[in-house]
């Protein structure tokens, strides 16, 4: 789909759901396969604290706010309360 930049109801936002954020990265890959029902790409991302390493699984992109909005109560009600939609 072309979206058309000059549209009023244009977003230039991409929209991710952070599912959660997990310490070992097998427990994000888990969560990442029992998401995967929902149809979105659902992905693994690691990333390096000072703390030490962080696997977070975040859903998208998804394009549309309302979508995403719908995809983040789907989440919330497959366990994860403490989902998250990011915009980028």
């Amino acid at each position: 789909i072309l979206l058309d930049k000059n549209d009023p109801h244009y977003k230039s936002e991409i929209y991710y759901i952070q599912a959660g954020s997990f310490r070992m990265e097998e427990n994000a890959r888990r969560v990442q396969q029992s998401l995967a029902i929902l149809g979105e790409k659902a992905e693994v991302e690691t990333i390096q604290l000072a703390s030490g390493d962080l696997s977070r699984v975040r859903l998208g992109p998804i394009y549309n706010q309302t979508r995403a909005k719908q995809t983040l109560q789907k989440v919330v009600r497959m366990g994860y309360a403490d989902a998250m939609m990011v915009a980028d």
